[in-house]
């Protein structure tokens, strides 16, 4: 899971993650998996709290969840928590795998103060040619592969429009919006980080193929592959800066 840190799409997310997420008050990671984003801004809240539906995944996180997170199984459609608790919420690279994203995003409205702020991101519909090619020709016959964007249970992409239509349905007011890797990431990625992950996971779990071993999910220390990464990303960023295409879509929008 470490390798994560290294592909430009995820070292494109958790630093947007990190720039765009106001900080203060009660934070929620709804879908968080291990809960490996939430605990990279821990420190800028009082309390974190995720929800996820995997059992197995929450176990893990367990392990190394920071001191004031805490880590629940539980239906991210219908939240077992109060209304209007948290002053911020994540929804990271969830919705695509929901056959009811708008009940999602309907929750995460619900236990948020008002003016509290959601930050959301999700696979992107006008992904680069460079990223997933075998997808991009079969797109234009109406078909897709599940691998690449539509690998690990992906249901749906989302355009930027239709992102934001859902969201001001939900109850939200869109603030700011960010596209996360393009062309030149893309290219350097492009199905690599899907096949190392199959050679060690057999599913988008968190479980390995050894047994019941867990991989746990955390930072790798700074050195040179970690900055190679972040430059590449910010030379991405500034070559295709004008560009409509991008792997990801991350929005963030404050509860009306």
């Amino acid at each position: 899971m470490n390798l994560k840190f290294l592909a430009p799409t995820y070292h494109a997310r958790v630093k947007a993650v990190a720039e765009l997420l106001p900080s203060g008050g009660r934070l929620l990671d709804i879908g968080c998996s291990a809960g490996e984003i939430g605990r990279l801004v821990a420190d800028r809240f009082d309390s974190v709290a995720g929800v996820d539906l995997s059992e197995r995944d929450i176990r893990y996180g367990q392990a190394f969840k920071s001191a004031n997170q805490c880590l629940a199984v539980g239906d991210v459609t219908r939240l077992p928590l109060r209304s209007a608790a948290f002053d911020a919420a994540l929804c990271i690279e969830t919705l695509e795998h929901i056959p009811d994203d708008a009940a999602v995003l309907a929750e995460a409205c619900r236990v948020l103060k008002s003016g509290g702020f959601l930050l959301v991101s999700v696979p992107h519909s006008r992904f680069p040619f460079t990223y997933d090619p075998i997808n991009a020709l079969l797109g234009l016959f109406g078909l897709h592969l599940p691998i690449g964007l539509w690998g690990f249970g992906h249901l749906r992409l989302y355009s930027l429009a239709g992102l934001e239509a859902k969201l001001r349905a939900a109850g939200f007011e869109v603030m700011r919006q960010r596209l996360l890797t393009r062309y030149l990431a893309g290219l350097c990625e492009n199905y690599l980080s899907t096949l190392l992950q199959f050679l060690v996971k057999p599913d988008a779990s968190n479980r390995g193929r050894q047994g019941e071993a867990p991989i746990r999910p955390k930072p790798l220390a700074d050195n040179v592959f970690v900055r190679l990464a972040s430059a590449l990303v910010r030379f991405d960023e500034r070559l295709f800066r004008d560009s409509k295409t991008s792997v990801g879509i991350m929005l963030l929008a404050r509860k009306r």
